[in-house]
């Protein structure tokens, strides 16, 4: 094993020169290419992203329809939501490894006709059993477009613009989380869930022909073409030979256990701990989240991309320092709080992780080669999401022996694990840009 670490070792250490000389060369490209349409495809795939996540929330937001329509007991409805993301963990690398191997921009175009044909199909389920399936066709369906989507942001973008790209992208994700459960409740009341479902798909069939007319390839990827002849088995072998990708996907994957266990559980924990109403604890919970994800990963974004025109580790510096202030934060929920403060504290906490997300992807896409950012990003896919599963079940497990506060305040440790390993990160980055600078020009 030891001469393949040295070759990856080696490999990343040219790879990270040619980016020393090419950030000598920066303000002539920079002034070059300023108008390219580089934002016009960020744009694009802000809505999207925003539509991309609509979807997905938008089911939730009709539950009580889809109970009384299609007589679903508590347990098909929690099906609904383990199916898609099952099935969308289980298709993220493959996703990822075709849009290495395609055209990325088809390859996004594509997902998103199958995710409205999708959404369109599911207004026409008859019971669980067809609705379970169409839930898990969704997640098959989306699984290639955050790779796809975020490679083709990296390829646009050098790394002045990267993290803000990633940003803006970012914002617009939360926007549909918020926007999508909003839009499917009001048009479920008016038109009935059926006709919810059969908007939003035709919304996503026009959004996908703006895309066919507007996202192109990256400028780099156009001249050399489609270089990538490896299987996906060596494409992953090659991704654990590369510890700086390891450290930052691990640091990602423990944060998706926080993540997604406040997403999950924070509605229920406003409605018993503070006796709040359904609809003032899911507002409670999600506006304070969302609104500080939204501020944090645009503002994040931005600067990140100035401090990592001193050195590409520079990104990690500023993840280690937004992870190791926002562990603290949950340890409040020890204290006896009144749901005012405790929406602040929530919004506290969001708003120093979302400004490390944009670092969180650009650092990715940098720790390995550009043609195998999709791959990257469709691993990394996977292990959040399992993460994610893995940390709802161990939240209620502790909330069951200890309490809500208890629960929620253990979550700090799993932030602090992950702030640890940006730093293994940041030493790995270290090791990397020193034998970088001293390789030959």
């Amino acid at each position: 094993m030891r001469p393949l670490w040295r070759r990856a070792f080696r490999e990343d250490e040219v790879r990270l020169k040619d980016m020393l000389t090419e950030q000598q060369r920066l303000p002539t490209i920079k002034t070059a290419f300023w108008l390219m349409p580089k934002w016009r495809v960020t744009i694009v795939l802000f809505f999207a992203a925003a539509l991309n996540y609509a979807d997905r929330s938008a089911v939730s937001s009709v539950f009580p329809l889809l109970r009384s329509s299609l007589h679903l007991s508590d347990y098909a409805l929690a099906g609904v939501g383990t199916v898609f993301l099952w099935s969308y963990a289980f298709g993220s690398p493959f996703g990822g490894a075709i849009a290495d191997r395609k055209r990325r921009s088809s390859v996004l175009v594509v997902s998103l006709v199958c995710w409205s044909l999708v959404m369109m199909l599911t207004s026409l389920a008859m019971g669980a059993r067809s609705l379970l399936i169409l839930r898990g066709m969704l997640g098959l369906a989306e699984c290639a477009y955050l790779p796809a989507a975020y490679a083709l942001l990296s390829d646009h973008h050098d790394r002045d613009t990267k993290a803000t790209a990633v940003g803006i992208h970012i914002c617009g994700i939360n926007v549909g989380v918020v926007g999508g459960s909003t839009i499917a409740a009001s048009l479920g009341q008016r038109i009935g869930w059926r006709g919810d479902f059969v908007v939003l798909g035709g919304m996503g069939l026009v959004l996908a022909l703006v895309c066919w007319l507007v996202v192109t390839e990256g400028p780099l990827r156009q001249q050399r073409g489609i270089l990538r002849q490896k299987s996906l088995l060596t494409d992953v072998g090659a991704l654990f030979k590369r510890p700086v990708y390891l450290w930052v996907a691990s640091a990602s994957m423990l944060l998706a256990v926080v993540t997604w266990s406040l997403l999950n559980w924070l509605p229920l924990f406003f409605h018993e701990h503070f006796q709040m109403g359904l609809t003032a604890a899911s507002f409670a919970s999600s506006a304070s989240m969302q609104s500080a994800a939204v501020i944090g990963a645009l503002s994040g974004g931005v600067i990140s991309d100035r401090l990592a025109r001193g050195g590409l580790r520079r990104r990690i510096t500023l993840l280690i320092a937004t992870r190791m202030s926002a562990a603290p934060v949950l340890l409040i929920f020890l204290l006896p709080l009144t749901a005012h403060v405790t929406v602040a504290v929530i919004f506290v906490y969001s708003l120093c992780i979302q400004l490390g997300a944009g670092s969180e992807v650009a650092g990715i896409c940098e720790a390995v080669e550009e043609e195998q950012q999709a791959t990257a990003l469709g691993m990394f896919n996977l292990a959040n999401s399992v993460a994610a599963g893995l940390g709802i079940l161990g939240t209620i497990f502790l909330q069951h022996c200890f309490g809500w506060t208890v629960a929620i305040a253990c979550l700090a440790g799993v932030v602090l694990l992950a702030g640890c390993c940006l730093v293994m990160a940041w030493r790995a980055r270290t090791a990397l840009t020193a034998r970088a600078e001293m390789l030959p020009s």
